[in-house]
């Protein structure tokens, strides 16, 4: 029988700028848009329950993830290989609003995968 291990680290840093802006229309009976000089961002939108409407959302975002990873393979001959790995990942997401009002609650969801390929030598 013999061993092989294999450890490793990983890092992944992103950083991301959103913004959005909306000019208020509306639907003609041909249905083509119709735009009218009014957007909305607080000012000439109109009012919607007597609050000004605004629609507009400036965003940046900054994340990181730090990784740790082992992976273990018993190996039984040439043919026959037991493998047991983990892997440990940190992710820190920071979101900066520029907007305002505040933009309603982002939801952030980080996905990692990883694939470790071992031979094993009789």
């Amino acid at each position: 029988m013999a061993f092989k291990r294999d450890l490793g680290a990983g890092w992944d840093a992103n950083r991301t700028r959103y913004s959005q802006s909306t000019q208020l229309g509306y639907l003609a009976p041909d249905r083509s848009a119709v735009l009218v000089d009014a957007f909305a961002d607080g000012l000439t939108g109109g009012t919607v329950d007597g609050a000004q409407f605004d629609n507009r959302v400036d965003l940046s975002t900054r994340d990181h993830t730090a990784s740790l990873y082992v992976s273990d393979t018993l190996c039984f001959g040439s043919e026959l290989q037991l493998t047991a790995s983990g892997r440990y990942n940190r992710t820190r997401v920071v979101i900066v609003t520029r907007s305002t009002p505040v933009a309603a609650p982002i939801r952030s969801k980080a996905i990692t995968a990883s694939s470790v390929s071992t031979r094993c030598r009789a």
